[in-house]
C-alpha cells in the first residue's frame, strides 16, 4: 500500500509533466527523505499555486531525491493525465479522498416511491486508482403503502453488481462480480428505519484508472400483490482494499 507521512512537503522547480526532483522542505515542514526510505511507493499531491494534482509515486532518495507520477489519481482540471508545472511547485504527502471510505449517499441510490415490480435503484461510477475494491452497502427498506393490510408482505430480492463501463457510462457486459439477498419486509413499515439490508461486495483484478459502475436493483422474485416499496439508504462506503 502507499504511505503517507505528516508535515512532509518540499519544493520542486519546473518539472513540467516529468518526476519531481525535490529541492529542500521549507521552514517548518519535513523533508521527503526523513518520513521514506528508498523504493518507497507513496502518495503525493503537488500545487504551483494554481493549479493541483494528486496521485502515486514512487519515492527516490539521492541528490536530489525525487518522486515519481507513477499513477495520477487525479487533478484540478478533472483529468487522470499529468499536469505541466512550469514554475515552482510544492510536492507533500497525504492521503487523496479516492482512498478513503466514502458516502454514496441517497442521492445516488434513494427513490422514494418503487412502484414498478423491479429494476435500478440506483448506480453510482467509480474511477479505479488500483486493482481491488470493497463496496460496503447499508440499507433500511420500507413498503410505505399505508393501504395495505397490516402484516401483510414482500419478499424483496437486492443485488449489488459491479460493471465495466461502456463508452457513455452506461453497464457493459455481464456483471463483474454481484452479491444478492433476499428480503422480507412487512407493511405498512414494522420498522422505523426499514428493514435492515446489509450487502457486502468484493471485485479484484481491476484495471487501475478504468470506471466502473456499482449497481443496485430490487425485484420481486415471485408474485406481487402491488405494494410499493421504498430503498432508504442509511450509508453506504467504497474502500479500496489494495492496489
Amino acid at each position: 500500500m502507499p504511505r503517507i507521512a505528516t508535515m512532509v512537503l518540499e519544493e520542486t522547480n519546473n518539472p513540467g509533466t516529468g518526476t519531481f526532483a525535490l529541492a529542500g522542505a521549507i521552514a517548518g515542514r519535513r523533508p521527503w527523505s526523513s518520513a521514506f526510505s528508498s523504493g518507497d511507493l507513496v502518495y503525493y499531491f503537488a500545487t504551483d499555486g494554481s493549479q493541483t494534482e494528486w496521485g502515486i509515486g514512487t519515492y527516490t532518495s539521492g541528490s536530489p531525491g525525487t518522486v515519481s507520477r507513477d499513477t495520477v489519481l487525479g487533478n484540478t482540471a478533472n483529468t487522470m493525465s499529468r499536469l505541466n508545472f512550469t514554475t515552482t511547485t510544492y510536492v507533500y504527502s497525504e492521503s487523496p479522498a479516492e482512498q478513503s471510505s466514502g458516502a454514496m449517499g441517497s442521492a445516488a441510490f434513494a427513490n422514494p416511491s418503487v412502484s414498478t415490480l423491479g429494476g435500478t435503484v440506483g448506480s453510482i461510477s467509480l474511477r479505479s486508482p488500483g486493482s481491488s475494491l470493497r463496496v460496503d452497502l447499508a440499507a433500511g427498506i420500507t413498503l410505505p403503502d399505508t393501504s395495505a393490510p397490516s402484516g401483510s408482505w414482500e419478499i424483496l430480492r437486492c443485488t449489488l453488481s459491479l460493471y465495466a463501463t461502456a463508452s457513455d457510462g452506461t453497464a457493459s457486459g455481464a456483471a463483474i462480480v454481484q452479491v444478492a439477498r433476499d428480503i422480507k419486509v412487512e407493511a405498512p413499515g414494522a420498522y422505523a428505519m426499514g428493514c435492515p439490508l446489509d450487502l457486502a461486495l468484493v471485485a479484484t483484478g481491476l484495471a487501475s484508472g478504468a470506471t466502473y459502475l456499482v449497481q443496485l436493483d430490487v425485484t420481486i422474485p415471485t408474485t406481487s400483490d402491488g405494494i410499493k416499496h421504498t430503498l432508504g439508504i442509511k450509508d453506504a462506503g467504497i474502500v479500496w482494499l489494495s492496489l
